[in-house]
């Protein structure tokens, strides 16, 4: 379930380049406090960010126990390698892939990791520029992957009717159509090393 909002916070790159921390929100309230109430909610989200933090080269370091004594993989990772801590984007995109409404904070500023001084002395407008190109970015990759989902979808929808065509051709009626249907479904199963009965077979082919 994707996050209301989830806040990457990136340090400097003068201080710890490649360590990243997160704040998440979800349903009007804060991860840390269904973390405590030990909602469902916060295995998902918990999983979710380690998962992924991995996926994109960083290592879980540091957390807070939970009211089970687990910890929760939620607080501090640092880039296990260095492409990671040099280019913070593919992280972001990855949680942004998944639904989740992103935003940054701390030494992450289109796509690069600043350090204090960089961040210090760039201007409201310089800043304000900043921030409109990432919005921009992340816009366009979700015009994007809204445009491969919708494609996705009409290729299966394509595919669906010409089977339907396919079958409509090779039987006269509704009912063989769904009979031949039910004996593909039987053979499937079977070479998945669901064996179908031998009875069931003969009365199969006799259909």
């Amino acid at each position: 379930m994707p996050a209301e909002r989830m806040e990457i916070i990136f340090e400097t790159a003068d201080r710890f380049p490649g360590q990243i921390a997160f704040d998440v929100s979800f349903r009007n309230a804060r991860y840390i406090d269904h973390a405590n109430a030990g909602t469902a909610e916060r295995m998902k989200i918990s999983a979710d960010i380690e998962k992924t933090a991995e996926r994109e080269g960083y290592e879980f370091i540091h957390g807070r126990k939970g009211v089970d004594g687990e910890m929760m993989p939620i607080q501090r990772f640092i880039s296990a390698y260095p492409h990671a801590a040099a280019d913070p984007r593919p992280i972001v995109d990855a949680f942004r892939d998944q639904g989740y409404h992103v935003a940054v904070r701390g030494g992450y500023m289109n796509g690069e990791i600043l350090t204090l001084d960089q961040l210090c002395s760039m201007s409201r407008q310089d800043h304000d520029r900043a921030t409109r190109e990432e919005a921009a970015y992340a816009a366009g990759r979700a015009a994007e992957r809204a445009g491969r989902d919708a494609a996705a979808v009409l290729r299966l929808k394509t595919a669906a009717l010409a089977e339907e065509a396919s079958l409509t051709a090779q039987f006269g009626s509704q009912a063989d159509r769904n009979a031949f249907r039910e004996y593909q479904s039987r053979i499937r199963e079977r070479e998945t090393g669901l064996e179908m009965p031998e009875d069931e077979q003969r009365a199969a082919f006799a259909a």
